[in-house]
């Protein structure tokens, strides 16, 4: 439910939704280069938190009517410099998130996590080896035991962290402390 910005013995001003933005689930499909995806990378986030704001309040009037748009949050990890990484696609994102900035303003505040390393160590049957390999995951025979039916090899690998738990933070603590439109 909307929050109001009312103080106590007045009117209550008029109810805001903020809009929460889970940035890497967004830009994970832009980043690929795939066409179909151009008409979504220049998305307007303050508009798409309009729209989403009037849809709000046509399907749930009670609920939602007379509502404007509070904050605009965009939730993003940002890529740690000891990561493998393709530096033309980090420079791309973080100009898209500068330009996402600079159009909005400011308006729409962008929040960063981080990326971890992590090790795992994997189960695989050696009956599955052909398969990964046929898939594109570069396998080094000469290391595999010609004898050996299973393997536990470990892979690093760096996972997104704190963006989702950012999100969700913010979500519950605006709602508490009925902050809307506002940046902490």
């Amino acid at each position: 439910m909307p929050a109001s910005t009312a103080m106590p013995g007045r009117p209550p001003a008029k109810p805001l939704v903020n809009v929460y933005i889970d940035g890497y689930n967004f830009y994970v499909p832009l980043s690929t280069g795939e066409s179909r995806y151009y008409d979504l990378c220049w998305c307007d986030f303050e508009k798409l938190a309009e729209a989403l704001v009037k849809r709000l309040s046509i399907s749930h009037p009670r609920e939602f009517g007379g509502c404007g748009v509070g904050a605009v949050k965009y939730f993003t990890a940002t890529i740690p410099e000891n990561m493998p990484q393709q530096p033309d696609g980090i420079d791309r994102k973080y100009q898209w998130l500068d330009a996402v900035h600079y159009h909005s303003g400011g308006r729409v505040e962008i929040v960063h996590g981080t990326f971890r390393p992590r090790t795992h160590r994997f189960y695989i049957e050696r009956d599955e080896l052909a398969g990964l390999a046929r898939s594109g995951i570069a396998l080094n025979w000469d290391l595999i035991p010609n004898t050996a039916t299973t393997f536990r090899p470990k892979l690093r690998m760096h996972e997104e962290k704190q963006t989702d738990v950012m999100l969700a933070t913010a979500l519950v603590t605006d709602a508490a402390l009925q902050r809307v439109g506002e940046k902490p």
